[in-house]
């Protein structure tokens, strides 16, 4: 898989290395709340995931640390934070 995913990059398939994470409907972003609406918006917040490294990972004080992302990783779809 891993193979496959460094192939993708070099055939120009991912021409970005991060790209917006989607829900299973394709869009990037969550329905807009009625509070969202009443103050104007049209579209929702972004789609959001738990970090992979950071999740994996304990902070310095031994926590872990749950970052949110809504970018993954062009080639194999791992959420990344920047």
């Amino acid at each position: 898989m891993a193979q496959q995913a460094a192939a993708n990059v070099g055939d120009g398939v991912a021409d970005q290395l991060l790209v917006r994470i989607k829900a299973e409907d394709g869009s990037t972003a969550r329905n807009v709340t009625v509070r969202q609406s009443q103050k104007g918006r049209s579209v929702g917040t972004s789609q959001q995931q738990t970090c992979y490294i950071c999740r994996k990972y304990l902070a310095a004080n031994g926590s872990t640390v749950h970052m949110s992302t809504s970018v993954c990783c062009a080639a194999c779809h791992m959420q990344l934070c920047k």
